[in-house]
């Protein structure tokens, strides 16, 4: 849908009909991204991993949140790129971060366990133990 300004209404703003807006709508179907080449993006996740593990985190989440910029969706990103957002203490935006992972990858436990500690940290304590019940879950299901 197109919005424009103007009168959609020409008896005048006084009438209820007039919203002040038109609305067009376009058949033309949105672009599509190219594929991504899965690979590279293992790849480029192996490295981030390898970072993070050799305990330099700044440079793991400045490759996971390039990565994330460059279009590689992934729950390992995401809770990176939470992780700055939370020390910023931009809470609300990590957890934006954090529901967007899980959505990707709703059994991961690394990922629950960040949407738990995130929940805690914003004063949400019932959000929190359900995700902790998940991380639980699937923990002893995956047993």
């Amino acid at each position: 849908m197109k919005f424009s300004s103007g009168p959609s209404n020409p008896a005048g703003p006084s009438q209820p009909f007039g919203s002040g807006y038109k609305v067009s709508m376009s058949l033309t179907p949105p672009p599509t991204r190219p594929a991504r080449d899965a690979a590279a993006d293992q790849r480029t996740l192996q490295t981030i991993l390898q970072a993070a593990q050799g305990g330099d985190m700044d440079r793991a989440i400045a490759m996971a949140e390039a990565a994330l910029g460059d279009g590689f969706e992934h729950p390992v990103l995401l809770n990176f790129s939470a992780l700055r957002l939370e020390n910023e203490g931009r809470l609300p935006e990590a957890l934006i971060r954090l529901h967007r992972a899980r959505e990707i990858a709703p059994r991961d436990v690394g990922t629950l366990n960040a949407l738990g500690l995130c929940l805690l940290r914003l004063e949400r304590p019932q959000e929190a133990v359900e995700a902790f019940d998940g991380t639980l879950l699937f923990v002893s299901h995956d047993r």
